[in-house]
C-alpha cells in the first residue's frame, strides 16, 4: 500500500506542478494534456489498488479507510484541472489545484 500511496502523492504533486505553469500561462497545452493524462492515470491505478488490497487485521484497514478518500479526491481533482485548463476556466483550475495540494499533503501524511 505504501508504494500506493507513494505513486498518488507523485501524480498529484505533478498535476500540482503542471496546473501552476499552466495558470502562469508557461506550458504548452499538449504537455499538459499529456502529463495530466498520465497522472490521472496513476491515481486511478493506485486508488484500483489499494481498493483491491487484502485488509488483514483493523490497522490494515484503518489504513486503508484513511487512504482511500484523498486518492479519489485527488482523481477527480485532476479532472477537474484537466477541464478547467480546457475550457480556459482559471477559477476551476485554480481551485483544483489547491484541492489536489491538500490532497498530497493528506497523503503524504499518512505515509509519515
Amino acid at each position: 500500500m505504501e508504494t500506493d500511496v507513494q505513486d498518488a502523492v507523485s501524480a498529484a504533486g505533478t498535476a500540482v506542478l503542471v496546473g501552476r505553469t499552466a495558470l502562469l500561462g508557461n506550458s504548452v497545452g499538449a504537455f499538459e494534456s499529456t502529463a495530466l493524462d498520465d497522472a490521472r492515470k496513476s491515481v486511478a491505478t493506485a486508488a484500483a489498488d489499494v481498493l483491491e488490497l487484502e485488509v488483514p487485521d483493523s490497522g490494515s484497514r484503518e489504513l486503508r479507510d484513511r487512504v482511500v478518500p484523498p486518492v479519489q479526491e485527488a482523481a477527480r481533482l485532476i479532472g477537474d484541472l484537466q477541464a478547467g485548463l480546457a475550457d480556459g476556466d482559471r477559477r476551476a483550475a485554480a481551485a483544483a489545484v489547491d484541492g489536489l495540494t491538500r490532497a498530497g499533503e493528506e497523503l503524504a501524511g499518512v505515509l509519515r
